[in-house]
């Protein structure tokens, strides 16, 4: 997750498509809160729950403190990974080994904000236990949940969201009904997005009353009849609609209207669908989440579908209503509405084809995250971890797929590959399917995993088991890694195993142990050239100096492994050295050396956006700043890293301790308590992007290429100006963010506020606004 706590906008989706009808509806759901903490929207697939909670968010927005943030739990499978799920939403590290739910807790205490628990239905026992403590617990946040069914738990309004409005019958005035329709108007606003300009006569609105009516004023019915008018007029769409009916609600009577009439639409617009397009369809249901082009086409090709034709399929898929493109990334994504997944999926059973998809969703996976793997001492890490993070709920998919199937042994070969990622992203989730996986290795239905495999997995868990300060639960697994790893002669894995195993020792108090087991270490690594290798020696011996307070052991180190570290670009590495050392020499009183050192570790972590490093780092600089008599900052940057302590729940090292204990007194001593208070306070309110910046001595110089402030007044700030002229040329958040130096999610955040700002809903609209406003002065 960015670093950023984005704690006033929060993270809310932008909207590409005009907001149309539920008005009342609308002043509804937030007129609610004012009586109520927990609002849950229920209505069928379909209804449109999400894009009203979506609208009412964005107009609460301004008046909470810490913001909205959308969770869209869609894509989970899992209920155990429901409090995962959110505290990555809202940007809280999961590395502190903490119950996840405890740390949301921690996080959400003090704070004033809305929470949108998306798409609840399939998770609502996770979700009504993760509601009611949040509720009990954090007394200024706000739940809005969109399900099938109420969480049924105390405190929650349930709201019904129904199908939009059919206001009056057609009588003796032709059409006067549709008049009010706001079935009608997203209907004519659909087909006007999709190029089709409908005549404003009599007749017409007539014939759009008429289908609306058969269509219930299902939103996404609508929409998908809207794409339908590219090809055929209204008369010809209302009546084979209409004879499409006639066959399929002959059936069960038990269905509900609304249910067969969604179902009666998708089926008429499915099989309007070539045999290609409705294979490709049905292999994308195996996707818990948005994907890529190249996971798409290693699907579809693996279960026969020619991959030259696979980007044209997907593109009349999307002309087509049935897969939605997100945003203009360099990169694009593409997923399917909630609704379609679940339809598409029955198509898929109903083929018999579920196996084969399934197969070849979690090969492409399981390949994917051991070329990560590789990288993790590269230059690439930091576009392996975005590109993880985007990635993670179809990974818990393939996760899910092979620890109850036949594919185990992928599975826990995936798991352990995973190590890298668990580290810097998602420490108890990680530790959370490892026991999964480590607990059915034996049981009867789980194929046998060679030892190489089963000794990473547990080196992987005894590893985070370290990280969690966890030595009784790392000893153990280490052991077992250990003998795995001599039975399938893996001497590159085994180094690294009694690299780790020393490190434990060091925890333990077994220094002389420690020494031994890193001796023997270091031999089995000689001729290896093994990046992970190097990396795991070079980190447990910084943590034997660190434990000694051996400055000059440090120094060795660094001056050892960190040349070897630029060489290859492994930043990580190169980060944990730098870090180390530096603090090494704030032991013994050097700060002249530590400085430099400390930030160009902070510049690393930045972008790695790995929070508990920033702790870190953040607290080693504010002991630097105080050693060289710069006080005022040295309580800012401490208040900071308290911030993002509080946030994280990550544990200090007991190494730094003295040194942070010293930098307090002598900061009392000089500035006097109420100053170390006030300053503190003042470096808590900053966000951690502004700590960084402030604790690398950034300026914030107006860039050469800001826009001209407008000769009109807007609403909009200058950072606002500059990201709506470029969303006005056409660029995506990623190219905006690359152009200003943001991350992509803060350059949403912008957009959003753009939005919301100027109430307008879409990147076209910010285009037109910025031609007429700022580009006519």
């Amino acid at each position: 997750m960015p670093v950023s706590k984005r704690a006033v906008a929060g993270k809310l989706p932008a909207e590409s498509t005009s907001f149309v009808g539920r008005r009342r509806l609308l002043a509804v759901v937030k007129a609610a809160f004012a009586s109520t903490r927990l609002l849950t929207l229920v209505g069928p697939g379909g209804v449109g729950k999400t894009r009203l909670a979506l609208r009412a968010a964005a107009d609460l927005q301004r008046t909470l403190r810490d913001g909205v943030w959308f969770i869209d739990l869609a894509g989970l499978e899992d209920p155990h990974l429901v409090a995962k799920a959110v505290i990555s939403s809202l940007g809280v590290a999961d590395q502190s080994g903490q119950w996840p739910t405890s740390l949301l807790v921690s996080h959400l205490a003090s704070r004033e904000a809305l929470l949108i628990l998306d798409n609840c239905e399939h998770l609502l026992d996770a979700v009504a236990v993760l509601a009611d403590v949040v509720l009990k617990e954090a007394a200024g946040v706000r739940l809005l949940a969109t399900s099938r069914q109420p969480l049924r738990i105390s405190g929650e309004r349930v709201l019904q969201v129904p199908p939009l409005t059919l206001q009056g019958e057609p009588g003796a005035e032709p059409g006067k009904g549709a008049a009010h329709s706001e079935a009608v108007a997203l209907l004519m606003a659909r087909a006007a997005d999709a190029g089709v300009q409908l005549e404003e006569t009599d007749a017409t609105r007539q014939l759009l009353f008429d289908l609306c009516r058969r269509l219930d004023g299902m939103p996404l019915a609508l929409e998908l009849a809207a794409v339908r008018l590219r090809t055929i007029g209204l008369d010809q769409l209302l009546e084979r609609l209409s004879d499409r009916f006639a066959v399929l609600t002959g059936g069960s009577r038990a269905a509900l209207p609304r249910q067969q009439t969604l179902r009666a639409t998708i089926d008429w617009s499915h099989d309007l669908l070539n045999g290609h397009e409705a294979a490709l369809l049905r292999r994308l249901a195996v996707f818990p989440s948005d994907m890529g082009l190249d996971a798409v086409e290693a699907v579809a090709t693996q279960t026969g579908i020619d991959r030259k034709s696979v980007l044209e399929l997907l593109s009349s898929l999307i002309d087509k209503s049935f897969v939605t493109r997100l945003d203009a990334a360099a990169n694009a994504r593409y997923k399917l509405h909630e609704t379609m997944r679940e339809y598409a999926l029955i198509k898929l059973r109903d083929a018999k084809e579920e196996p084969a998809a399934v197969k070849a969703f979690v090969t492409f996976y399981a390949d994917m995250c051991q070329v990560a793997e590789m990288a993790a001492q590269s230059p690439q890490l930091v576009e392996w971890l975005k590109r993880m993070d985007g990635e993670a709920d179809n990974v818990r998919g393939a996760l899910a797929h092979c620890l109850h199937g036949p594919d185990h042994a992928i599975g826990i070969s995936m798991v352990g590959s995973l190590l890298w990622y668990w580290t810097a992203r998602a420490t108890s989730e990680g530790a959370y399917w490892l026991d999964l996986y480590l607990e059915r290795r034996d049981s009867d239905d789980a194929d046998d995993a060679d030892d190489a495999a089963l000794a990473r997995a547990l080196f992987a868990r005894g590893y985070l088991s370290m990280v969690l300060g966890d030595a009784a639960t790392a000893s153990p697994v280490l052991e077992e890694a250990e003998a795995k790893a001599r039975a399938a002669r893996d001497s590159p894995l085994l180094a690294r195993i009694l690299s780790v195993s020393a490190g434990i020792r060091v925890m333990s108090g077994e220094l002389e142990g420690a020494r031994s087991q890193l001796r023997d270490a270091k031999t089995l690594a000689q001729g290896l050239d093994d990046p992970g290798v190097d990396a795991m020696l070079a980190l447990t011996e910084g943590f034997i100096a660190l434990g000694e307070a051996d400055v000059e052991t440090a120094g060795r180190v660094y001056a050892e492994w960190a040349p070897r570290a630029r060489d290859r670009g492994d930043i990580q590495t190169l980060s944990y050295l730098l870090s180390s050392y530096g603090f090494s020499l704030l032991q013994k009183d050097q700060p002249d050396q530590a400085g430099p050192l400390l930030q160009e570790s902070l510049g690393i972590e930045r972008r790695l956006e790995n929070r508990d490093m920033i702790l870190y780092v953040l607290d080693g600089l504010a002991s630097h700043a105080a050693m060289v008599g710069r006080l005022q900052r040295s309580a800012r940057l401490l208040g900071a890293a308290e911030t993002l302590q509080a946030e994280t729940g990550v544990r200090l090292m007991p190494h730094m301790e003295p040194v942070l204990a010293h930098a307090r007194e002598t900061i009392a001593a000089s500035l006097g308590i109420p100053a170390l208070e006030s300053e503190t306070q003042a470096g808590k309110r900053m966000s951690t992007d502004e700590a960084i910046a402030f604790a690398l001595d950034e300026k914030k110089a107006a860039r050469l290429d800001a826009p001209p402030v407008a000769k009109r007044m807007t609403p909009l700030s200058r950072r606002e100006l500059e990201v709506a002229r470029l969303v006005g040329d056409g660029m995506s958040n990623k190219e905006i963010g690359s152009r200003c130096f943001l991350s992509e999610r803060t350059v949403e955040t912008h957009v959003s506020n753009i939005l919301n700002k100027l109430g307008i809903n879409s990147r076209v609209e910010v285009a037109r606004w910025v031609a007429r406003e700022l580009d006519s002065n």
